[in-house]
């Protein structure tokens, strides 16, 4: 076994199976102006195979350039040898031959040469000199060792099913990147006039140089794929990636209490998250808790025909709605894109409107809520006067937030430096930072359903709270301030957890350490509060 860290190599052209395979020969996605995969096309389904299937996820194919060009990662690593290399393969620096040095020399027009025929010429002879630098040495051996498989006329092009066309339900057309940085080598090569042209002919040297930076382009995007936080190996392999989970600026919490009964401010155990984050963060029991309530009574999976509000009389009525719409509040797929869409701050003080007439009512007096689908449903002693159009904000709190704070959080800040930087903790939804009141939840005959600390009271210009907070005992052990530190909050929804983390609440060792000591410190000083606070500004 070979203890190499890896065993991979430049392609070998020889070995590249091109007798098994069918070329790539047209740019073109369509037969002609009809719907057809073109037979002999990036998408073809006689090279690739039918839509769907495995082998078109792995069948490989080629693209015949005619004329041979460098392999990507050989090309990158010779011009990095000398500036002037790629001048002269570019055409834009004359250069000398030197038969002593096996070296190109700068020159001028009237006693050089340049051109990517020119390089070639002299490429089999060149012999770039080692220096001090030990990555200069190792492209050189790679450059020697190499030589032998550095050109290619026969360039693959990935499965189809990896990078396939999509067709959109209005007709609309995507493509992947990648396919228009193939076409643009596909086009380079019609450009050529004859199937054998001479690479030592100076004549294709525009179109040799075209071809090798389509290909160049190619190779730097698989390679951007790989590379970095944003490449497929970080972003889908190494990342610190949690389903039902978000990533939050932490700011400064209100601390004082009007009522010392009532824990509306929460306590060194409990976070506070915005309403977007919650939806995101408990996608799930926002999404059920979605289908089974108001929803539900409003539309009917498969029915065309939704109950909705009239807006002039504020009167319900069956209205005729499309299947699109019907799966948008129906389908966990449509809730999905209802709450990516919240993302926006300008979406979510609108009232909620389906074919023109409005989702339901919202009654709010300044101490009840309640939310109906007619103005006649109001009880004795509700004036319709506070009777408005619900807005997504309000009615994704007002159907979520109760079965969202009855779950836990696991906060956790990066890098982790001890035992204050995972914690678990309540969750409390503050949707706005100003104009969140407390209200009663009741039912449409006026009993009493529930409560809610921090209801999103109708304003015309709401600011939103998009942060997290956590209680100001816990900053110091979780490293974190108020100048753009971040923590996470990963959802804790199973029932067995929520229970396990509110015993652990009442236990002694959530608290004192083994040494008898506070695991953090359960008062905080005014100037230490202060100086965390600055930062943010207080309430």
């Amino acid at each position: 076994m070979s203890r190499q860290p890896t065993n991979f190599t430049l392609l070998d052209p020889k070995t590249f199976p091109i007798e098994l395979m069918s070329p790539v020969t047209v740019a073109d996605s369509f037969e002609g102006h009809t719907n057809n995969l073109h037979e002999d096309g990036l998408y073809s389904t006689r090279i690739f195979g039918r839509v769907g299937t495995d082998e078109r996820d792995k069948t490989e194919s080629y693209i015949n350039t005619l004329l041979p060009i460098f392999n990507p990662t050989y090309f990158k690593a010779l011009m990095q040898l000398k500036s002037l290399y790629l001048d002269i393969v570019k055409g834009k620096t004359y250069a000398v031959w030197d038969e002593t040095e096996r070296d190109f020399i700068k020159s001028n027009v009237l006693e050089g040469d340049t051109g990517f025929a020119f390089f070639m010429t002299h490429f089999g002879e060149l012999d770039p000199k080692p220096n001090q630098s030990f990555k200069r040495t190792q492209k050189i051996t790679m450059i020697n060792k190499f030589r032998d498989r550095a050109l290619h006329k026969h360039i693959p092009v990935i499965p189809a099913g990896i990078r396939d066309i999509e067709i959109g339900p209005t007709g609309l057309v995507t493509e992947n990147e990648i396919n228009d940085l193939y076409r643009k080598l596909i086009f380079r090569t019609k450009s050529l006039t004859t199937k054998n042209p001479d690479p030592l002919d100076p004549v294709y040297d525009n179109i040799h140089w075209g071809l090798q930076e389509s290909l160049n382009n190619v190779d730097q995007y698989l390679f951007e794929l790989q590379e970095g936080k944003r490449g497929f190996m970080q972003r889908r392999m190494s990342r610190r990636s949690i389903f039902s989970a978000t990533r939050n600026v932490i700011v400064s919490r209100k601390v004082s209490v009007e009522n010392m009964d009532d824990n509306a401010t929460g306590d060194p155990n409990s976070t506070f998250i915005g309403m977007y984050q919650a939806l995101l963060g408990y996608n799930l029991v926002a999404t059920h808790e979605l289908l089974n309530g108001f929803l539900s009574e409003v539309f009917t999976p498969g029915l065309d025909k939704a109950r909705l509000v009239e807006p002039k009389t504020l009167e319900s009525a069956y209205v005729d709605v499309d299947p699109y719409t019907v799966d948008k509040f129906t389908s966990a797929d449509g809730i999905g894109k209802l709450f990516n869409g919240f993302s926006d701050p300008n979406v979510r003080n609108r009232p909620i409107k389906v074919a023109g007439h409005y989702l339901g009512l919202l009654y709010d007096d300044g101490q009840r809520v309640c939310l109906v689908h007619d103005v006649n449903d109001l009880s004795e002693g509700m004036d319709k006067k506070y009777l408005h159009p619900v807005t997504y904000l309000q009615f994704f709190y007002i159907q979520t937030v109760k079965a969202i704070e009855k779950k836990m959080l696991q906060v956790t800040r990066y890098p982790i430096t001890g035992i204050g930087s995972i914690v678990p903790t309540r969750v409390f939804v503050l949707p706005t930072t100003a104009t969140s009141e407390s209200r009663t939840l009741i039912d449409i005959d006026g009993s009493e359903l529930d409560k809610f600390h921090f209801f999103p009271v109708w304003t015309k210009n709401p600011s939103y709270f998009d942060g997290m907070s956590i209680s100001n005992v816990r900053l110091a052990l979780a490293g974190g301030d108020f100048d753009g530190d971040q923590l996470s909050a990963n959802s804790i929804q199973a029932k067995d957890s929520v229970d396990e983390i509110e015993t652990l609440f009442g236990k002694r060792i959530f608290y004192i350490s083994g040494a008898g000591d506070f695991l953090y410190d359960p008062v905080q000083e005014p100037h230490s509060f202060l100086l965390r606070s600055l930062t943010n500004g207080l309430s």
